[in-house]
């Protein structure tokens, strides 16, 4: 019994070693391709060609050259080599289990038919369905354990579905551990692909997807390496392309029936990807949106919400850029419309996806956009929703500054695509910040000469920044920094990319800051200002600044050495031609604090300051050369109102009032005048008054000269470099005596450098009392009795 047995097993082995053998002779292999050729021609009833069938020790079957063709008799199908290595004794039922399938040299072309939207692989479903209905003891199982794929292309031109794409793997490799279609159950071990791209566009959007019925899918890991992707939705006007060298992910676990993925650790390395935001193209028609009913009937399923942790996730060498070229490019700075970061690389850990809701920390990002702006490092909680972000004790290096912040962001969701802007929070705590690197925002501030000093100084700043980038807003802020200035104030700048349109908005609450900071900030050029600034000086107000314009209101300053000013106003006008236009509430200075404040030589050593000086009053001008003052002062010397213009070249004009102004204490002459009152029009050249050139037009309704007081005079005169002029109504000054005097100064020459310019004033004579005749007759009786 056992020798028939044995014979019947070498009979068998034989039998199957004849069979191997008769496979590889080419008259079989050519004669068994005819056959499994007329088979599936006449099955799909339509062009099926088969070059060669055969066998070899590593595949059960072995097709090469195979080519079909859909019903329309293009091109469906072509490998120049396709190996099945599987249970042959499997076919006769209803379960096939592939060991392994390898496919070389491919092309697969799939299209859809507008006319009843199927594919033009529909018939082969059909040819193999049968006649109808199959309960689910008939149906077919596939069960693959290996698949390797290699140089395969593959196009899809689908406009019923708005789908177009081409696509060539150049290698493909996937291990499962179990790969069932009847139980849809996907557990595959490790994928790997390689040297392939693919290229998308869509044109319609999709209708309402439903989830199909439950699968059950996993994976151990998933490498790739050296991959092109190109994917364009004109539905939203977006286009993304990459570039991968390599990636990797690697699976704990993937459990499908309660929605839920555990990734132990991604890796991404030395790619480049753009990111585009079209133009528009014309309106989507309502027909452009897939009617999903009618392409498939979904199967009702309760909705899951996936939720997928990440422990690690690597980016190495990144290269990314966005671009919308629907806005201008900017040729220098950071510009938002137009990125481009360099060699990014970022650290992740505990990463938490929903549909909802995204949270993970950042343990590191160093990144360099193309402005030469460089992220030296960034570290922070991160977590996000549909239409938020969260950042929170986010540590931030900069290429010269450290902040410290927590920064909420606010953004459109991604199912509306609107044209809100994106809007952040940020809140602040001791960030160092650098002005340099507020150049990489606004690089025009660079050719601003008081930025370059400030560009070397470290601002140590708190509080809220809130908006977008054309909006930027500050609430309850504090800067600290250079060498002793401290500032609270809110505010807003906007358009701050854009020189021509920028704009400024403060609210200073307390400025508190020194004449070394103000030096470096108001310096023009590499000189300090000519105006020297109190030692300390304090300032309140609000400011809004434009192009070429700063307007202030309240503003309220007082300085170390006595200075007070509380005023209103403008200042206009390019570098180099500014104008200042004040409206000045309160001004109170003393003499020495003024002295100190100006250059040296802006007050002729001829005149002496009062000790105190309040004003109140209009001030315009673009320098002390040139401006005019219309106000009230108030001073130790008496009170002034004065109306002055005064204009280059030492033009001066205008009309001055004095209420027991002293004179004399302000030209020096205390010995000779004293104090005066009444007003006068005047017009003239030269600041001196040995080489001044004035007219004047005075009505005085006192005046002390040489300690004798003189009332309702009237003067009108001109002063020239060596003449004087006298012209006036003499009647007052004849009630008072000195009619007689003055008649006797008859116009002429008078050598001002060898005589008193105060000449014409004679000494004061008592006037004769006017006596009656009769008391005149009475008094002469008197005199000759008394003889």
């Amino acid at each position: 019994m056992l020798e028939i047995l044995l014979w019947l097993n070498g009979l068998i082995l034989l039998l199957v070693l004849l069979i191997g053998i008769g496979f590889q002779i080419p008259a079989v292999q050519t004669f068994t391709a005819q056959k499994a050729t007329a088979f599936l021609s006449a099955k799909l009833k339509t062009r099926v060609t088969i070059g060669r069938f055969t066998t070899d020790w590593r595949n059960s079957v072995v097709l090469k050259e195979i080519y079909i063709e859909d019903q329309q008799n293009d091109t469906l199908l072509y490998a120049g080599r396709l190996g099945l290595d599987f249970n042959i004794l499997g076919t006769t039922s209803n379960r096939l289990k592939i060991r392994s399938v390898k496919i070389d040299d491919g092309s697969l072309r799939i299209y859809s038919n507008l006319a009843d939207s199927s594919y033009n692989f529909s018939f082969i479903g059909e040819a193999f369905s049968g006649s109808g209905k199959t309960d689910s003891s008939s149906s077919f199982s596939l069960n693959i354990v290996s698949l390797q794929l290699q140089n395969l292309r593959l196009q899809l031109t689908d406009p019923v579905r708005g789908n177009f794409g081409t696509a060539r793997i150049g290698k493909f490799t996937m291990h499962a551990d179990a790969f069932e279609t009847q139980t849809k159950t996907y557990e595959l071990g490790n994928m790997q692909l390689q040297n392939s791209n693919l290229s998308w566009r869509k044109t319609k959007r999709p209708g309402k997807i439903e989830q199909d019925a439950g699968h059950d899918f996993t994976f151990r890991k998933i490498n790739l390496g050296n991959l092109k992707i190109d994917l364009r939705d004109e539905t939203i006007a977006r286009r993304l392309t990459m570039k991968v060298g390599k990636a990797a992910l690697k699976a704990d676990k993937i459990a499908l029936e309660n929605a839920r993925a555990d990734l132990s650790k991604f890796t991404f390395e030395n790619a480049d990807i753009q990111y585009y935001k079209l133009k528009p193209a014309e309106p989507l028609l309502k027909t452009d949106t897939i009617q999903q009913e009618s392409l498939v009937k979904p199967v009702p399923k309760k909705k899951q919400d996936w939720a997928i942790w990440l422990h690690d996730a690597n980016f190495q060498n990144l290269n990314f850029q966005y671009h919308d070229l629907n806005a201008p490019a900017l040729k220098r700075g950071i510009d938002f419309n137009h990125l481009f970061l360099k060699n990014t690389d970022l650290k992740l850990s505990n990463l938490y996806y929903s549909q909802s809701r995204v949270s993970g920390i950042v343990d590191a990002l160093q990144l360099l956009e193309k402005s030469g702006f460089r992220v030296k490092n960034l570290q922070g909680n991160v977590k996000a929703g549909t239409d938020f972000l969260e950042l929170k004790e986010v540590i931030l290096k900069t290429n010269n500054s450290q902040i410290r912040a927590v920064i909420d962001v606010k953004f459109a969701p991604l199912r509306k695509i609107t044209g809100i802007k994106t809007t952040f929070t940020a809140q602040l705590h001791n960030a160092r910040f650098s002005p340099r690197d507020l150049l990489f925002l606004a690089p025009d501030l660079a050719g601003k000469p008081f930025y370059r000093k400030l560009g070397n100084n470290l601002l140590l700043l708190n509080g809220r920044v809130s908006g977008h980038v054309r909006d930027l807003q500050f609430q309850h802020f504090t800067l600290k920094g250079w060498t002793g200035t401290h500032m609270l104030f809110s505010g807003q700048v906007k358009d701050i990319q854009l020189e021509n349109s920028r704009s400024l908005r403060l609210q200073i609450r307390k400025l508190n800051t020194n004449r070394k900071d103000l030096n470096v900030i108001m310096a023009n050029g590499k000189s300090a200002p000519k105006f020297r600034f109190p030692d300390q000086l304090s300032l309140t107000g609000n400011l809004q600044n434009q192009v070429n314009k700063l307007s202030f209101q309240n503003l309220y300053i007082t300085g170390s050495n006595g200075l007070v000013l509380q005023t209103n106003g403008n200042v206009t006008g390019p570098v180099g031609k500014k104008h200042v236009d004040l409206q000045v509430k309160k001004l109170v200075v003393s003499r020495q604090g003024l002295l100190n404040m100006l250059p040296p030589g802006a007050i002729t050593p001829e005149v002496q300051l009062p000790e105190n000086v309040q004003f109140a009053g209009t001030y315009q001008g673009s320098s002390l050369q040139h401006f005019a003052v219309n106000g009230h002062f108030r001073t130790t010397f008496g009170n002034v109102f004065a109306n002055v213009k005064i204009e280059p070249v030492q033009r001066f004009a205008g009309h001055i009032s004095l209420d027991n102004f002293d004179l004399g204490k302000l030209l020096k002459l205390e010995n000779m005048l004293g104090p005066a009152t009444g007003s006068a029009d005047f017009k003239g050249k030269g600041f001196k008054v040995q080489t001044m050139v004035l007219h004047y037009d005075a009505n005085v309704k006192k005046f002390v000269y040489r300690k004798d007081t003189y009332r309702n005079i009237r003067l009108e005169g001109n002063l020239n470099e060596k003449i004087y002029k006298l012209n006036g109504n003499l009647a007052n000054a004849a009630l008072q005596g000195l009619g007689h005097k003055l008649k006797k100064i008859k116009p002429g020459n008078i050598n001002l450098k060898k005589a008193d310019p105060t000449r014409f004033i004679p000494k004061k004579i008592e006037p004769k009392k006017i006596i009656p005749k009769f008391l005149r007759k009475k008094k002469k009786r008197e005199e000759a009795q008394k003889q």
